[in-house]
């Protein structure tokens, strides 16, 4: 019927297209319990001729969130770095292999690291996936700090202020 007229080409059965387009999309998140800053404190040596430790005095549980739709035979990365780090110092990250609590698709596999100033591979093998929003969601992600001996020379009394930067990236 056309205008309450019978057009003569009614059928008992008719189709028509639906487009739906999904583009590519890679987003990630740090989230804590507490925050997202991790402090750590130098611990000086029990006895004289020993190096100095560090001791983390904040929360700990720090999660890396991410969402992520690839091109077909594509995958994703996340990759960290450090800016500020004190001369003298190594920051070491471990990240959780699996995705915790939830995530769907194919989530990446994580690793750790010692981290530069150069971006190093974090979390690998993201296909189209998501971990969930929030702390205690995706890879958890646990920090140190240790010296490097062949730079003990270079460690100074002072507040260092370290960023950490992660970024995801299509392969």
């Amino acid at each position: 019927m056309v205008n309450g007229h019978n057009s003569g080409n009614d059928k008992d059965e008719v189709s028509h297209s639906l487009n739906i387009n999904i583009p590519t999309h890679a987003m990630v998140n740090i989230a804590g319990n507490s925050g997202t800053t991790v402090d750590f404190s130098a611990v000086a040596p029990e006895f004289a001729g020993n190096s100095v430790s560090f001791t983390q005095t904040s929360e700990s549980a720090l999660y890396l969130n991410y969402s992520s739709i690839v091109s077909q035979g594509k995958t994703n990365t996340i990759s960290a770095k450090v800016s500020g780090l004190a001369e003298g110092l190594n920051i070491n990250l471990n990240v959780s292999a699996e995705a915790l609590n939830g995530a769907k698709g194919n989530t990446g596999s994580g690793q750790s690291q010692t981290l530069g100033t150069e971006g190093k591979t974090v979390v690998r093998g993201i296909g189209s996936c998501f971990t969930g929003y929030g702390a205690g969601k995706g890879h958890k992600l646990e920090y140190s700090v240790e010296v490097k001996d062949a730079d003990y020379s270079k460690i100074v009394a002072k507040e260092n202020h370290i960023t950490v930067t992660y970024t995801i990236t299509e392969l």
